[in-house]
């Protein structure tokens, strides 16, 4: 499943890339409607306003009876990562980490729990994968971490569709290295 477009407020629509689409200069009221209205989707209720979203080829309007048609059933699904969740980091050691070293970089840590949500957002319901959105994670990461982590999403956003809420301008930098069939800067259309 993937979202097509979405009234966030009324007289605030954001367009979607299929594959993953970065949202900036959001401000704070706004973004708390979006993360919002992703969770609420999740449970399958109408977002505040008309949108638009993908399962199969098809489109489907976001209405409370086409939701109930397609049966999103995604129930225990997460579909919002924050900094305070990647914040609260797993005391086990990383995979990747090396021999000698219990404790993972920041950035691996990022990593292994953004894929760890993206495999379970995967077939979360007949529609197909829930889009993840991830609401400012990266705070701490340098520009080639934040890179790194960014490509490991990428090779995840084929099966989920990823929406990250960010001002930071690394992100956009790397949207632009990635290319459009990648990832787009969201649209929004206010009016």
């Amino acid at each position: 499943m993937k979202l097509v477009n979405l009234t966030v407020a009324p007289g605030l629509v954001v367009t979607f890339h299929p594959r993953i689409t970065v949202v900036t200069g959001m401000d704070r009221h706004h973004r708390l409607r979006l993360v919002a209205a992703l969770m609420g989707l999740a449970q399958g209720a109408a977002p505040v306003g008309p949108g638009l979203l993908e399962a199969h080829g098809v489109l489907f309007d976001l209405s409370e009876e086409m939701l109930a048609l397609i049966d999103l059933g995604v129930g225990e699904i997460r579909p919002v990562v924050s900094a305070s969740d990647v914040a609260s980091r797993d005391p086990r050691p990383s995979p990747t980490a090396e021999k000698g070293h219990e404790e993972a970089t920041v950035a691996e840590e990022i990593e292994w729990h953004l894929l760890r949500r993206l495999g379970s957002q995967r077939a979360a319901s007949s529609a197909g994968s829930m889009p993840l959105l991830l609401d400012d994670v990266f705070p701490d990461l340098d520009a080639p971490s934040l890179h790194h982590v960014l490509d490991r999403v990428k090779t995840m956003a084929e099966d989920v569709q990823v929406i990250i809420v960010t001002d930071n301008p690394d992100v956009a930098e790397w949207v632009l290295l990635v290319g459009a069939e990648q990832a787009a800067i969201a649209r929004t259309v206010e009016g």
